[in-house]
């Protein structure tokens, strides 16, 4: 909801929600809000209720308790309030919980190994650096297709409320020269500024082929120019802090050895086929 939102954006978003609300309550002229609100609206408006009578404490506490900050004071403040850091690429995910994913498939064993990988280095990040232990900077889904990789990218965004970038692999290929290896630099800078944020390319494969399959399907110096950037923006160019790149593919026979070394996608989960208890409980 509020990717490329930064700190200060969140502040004044919650401003503009409070300011939203006391308007409906107080009952005053609704006139359209802006982005660029008078920020001393607020004390305005406490102003304008009497303060002078003697029952100041009991008006106070029925005031404040009859106002409540709603999820639609929100979503309008959200409607008029823009993100500072432009996010040009899918930043939203279908929201997925673990326990939902638990009640078809047994993936008790994969969310464990997932949070172990994710969710433990953020939310223990200065023990990890006070141990001297470098996070996991990317992960690897591969098996069969229709096993739950994506619904699995799914629950973990959700529960980790880290932003997101989605990527579907060829949709990131151009026919123009260089403009290609352009998307993905402009995707890893928009992480950057957004961070902590996972970077899931969907088909990972299509743009981190192996060099010798690039060559004999003919996409010899593309293919090789579009990984290397790829490579280059993964290493320590520049430092990826908080942000996590995941790859989910269904051929990882297609992909780089470059791309799965250590310090780049140094991790892999195999999601295979549900066995036989799994699928009853399935049709369950």
């Amino acid at each position: 909801v509020t990717s490329g939102y930064v700190a200060k954006d969140l502040e004044k978003l919650v401003r503009l929600a409070v300011l939203h609300s006391l308007r409906e309550l107080m009952a005053i002229d609704k006139k359209p809000m802006r982005q660029d609100h008078d920020d001393n609206e607020l004390e305005n408006l406490f102003g304008k209720m009497s303060l002078s009578d003697m029952d100041y404490e009991s008006k106070c506490l029925n005031f404040y308790r009859s106002w409540k900050l709603k999820w639609d004071n929100f979503q309008y403040a959200l409607s008029i309030m823009k993100p500072s850091q432009k996010v040009e690429f899918e930043s939203v995910l279908p929201s997925r919980r673990w326990c939902d994913i638990m009640v078809y498939f047994r993936y008790e064993d994969l969310k464990r190994k997932i949070e172990k990988m994710v969710k433990l280095p953020l939310t223990h990040s200065d023990t990890y650096a006070r141990l001297g232990l470098k996070p996991t900077s990317g992960l690897l889904l591969y098996g069969p297709s229709g096993c739950g990789k994506t619904i699995l990218v799914q629950a973990l965004v959700y529960e980790s409320r880290m932003n997101v970038i989605c990527v579907k692999g060829p949709s990131i290929c151009s026919k123009y020269f260089g403009e290609t290896e352009n998307i993905i630099r402009n995707l890893f800078k928009t992480a950057r500024k957004i961070s902590p944020c996972i970077i899931f390319f969907d088909e990972i494969d299509s743009i981190a082929s192996r060099r010798d399959w690039n060559d004999e399907e003919g996409n010899v110096g593309v293919g090789e120019r579009v990984l290397s950037t790829l490579l280059n923006e993964m290493d320590g160019i520049q430092e990826l802090n908080d942000v996590l790149v995941i790859g989910c593919t269904n051929r990882p026979d297609r992909i780089d050895d470059a791309l799965v070394r250590p310090g780049r996608i140094d991790q892999s989960l195999y999601v295979g086929l549900p066995n036989k208890d799994e699928r009853t409980d399935i049709l369950k």
